[in-house]
């Protein structure tokens, strides 16, 4: 039996432009993957310095 596959990702070009926005921001918490962009962790950092 063949092992099925996930579908592929789909590329996040806003998601990308976030990520890269909130690396400008010197954080504590780096913001380097969605799944740390999703924490929220990152974003109440830089709202903070704003």
């Amino acid at each position: 039996m063949e092992e099925t596959q996930p579908p592929p990702q789909p590329k996040l070009p806003l998601c990308d432009s976030l990520m890269i926005w909130l690396q400008t921001f010197n954080t504590a918490s780096p913001c380097q993957d969605v799944k740390q962009l999703t924490s929220g962790v990152a974003m109440a950092q830089v709202l903070h310095q704003m």
